[in-house]
């Protein structure tokens, strides 16, 4: 992760660069896994790491909501806002979102 060190914006001291980091690492495993279970979909060993992943992926996903806001728009849904803050806070990707 030294690679990233250096990004402009990022400080992983910062508990909100850190969850949408560890989201994103996360989200790419997951979609990697996907693509490797669709020819090989009887991997069992796979298939684990795939809803390992998943789980903790939801739980960092849940952890972002609640502190910071929706990351997705089906997160509005869930009737936990009383507005439309989807369009109002920053996006998670935004540089110096804080």
């Amino acid at each position: 992760m030294n690679q990233y060190r250096n990004m402009a914006g990022y400080d992983r001291r910062n508990n909100r660069d850190e969850l949408i980091q560890k989201i994103g690492m996360l989200d790419f495993a997951l979609v990697d896994l996907n693509l490797y279970l669709d020819t090989h979909p009887d991997d069992q060993e796979v298939m684990e790491y795939f809803t390992h992943f998943k789980k903790n992926l939801d739980m960092l996903q849940k952890e972002y909501t609640t502190k910071y806001g929706p990351l997705k728009v089906e997160d509005m849904a869930n009737g936990a806002w009383d507005s439309w803050k989807w369009a109002t806070e920053p996006m998670p990707w935004e540089v110096c979102a804080n």
